[in-house]
């Protein structure tokens, strides 16, 4: 797959437990997400399918319901939209990620797949990304 360069550094996305770089074979990779019986996220698992994935399931925490979704539903524009915009609506709800961990993977995961949803940026936009970095907030 063919990214834009959006960001000065390229991000790598790591399969959780072999350490492989999930974008490599997109189609042989996907996300564990696993929530508590309140619907709080426990974890968060990019992974390689097959032998990671059992692995990883093996290894979450007790009482957790274990969903996943295919990384490359990540880089699909429409999906990519629909899953930030379902965390927020689940941080609305009150519900939320019950560890560091969880929270900054899925941040990585929409980090490293962002360049694949977005196109180039113009000079002028170059700029004001520059201009808008200077800026906290």
């Amino acid at each position: 797959m063919e990214k834009p360069n959006i960001f000065n550094k390229s991000e790598k996305l790591e399969c959780s437990c072999c350490g492989k770089d999930l974008f490599e074979d997109i189609k042989s990779s996907m996300v564990i997400i696993a929530t508590d019986n309140e619907n709080n996220i426990v974890s968060v698992k990019p992974c390689c399918k097959g032998k990671c994935d059992k692995a990883i399931i093996s290894n979450l925490p007790k009482n957790s319901d274990d969903g996943w979704k295919e990384l490359y539903t990540f880089v699909n524009p429409y999906l990519y939209l629909k899953h930030t915009m379902a965390m927020f609506n689940k941080m609305y709800e009150g519900k939320k990620f019950m560890n560091e961990e969880s929270f900054e993977n899925y941040k990585q995961i929409l980090l490293c797949a962002a360049p694949y949803v977005m196109r180039d940026l113009t000079n002028g936009e170059k700029e004001s990304a520059s201009l808008d970095d200077m800026i906290p907030f």
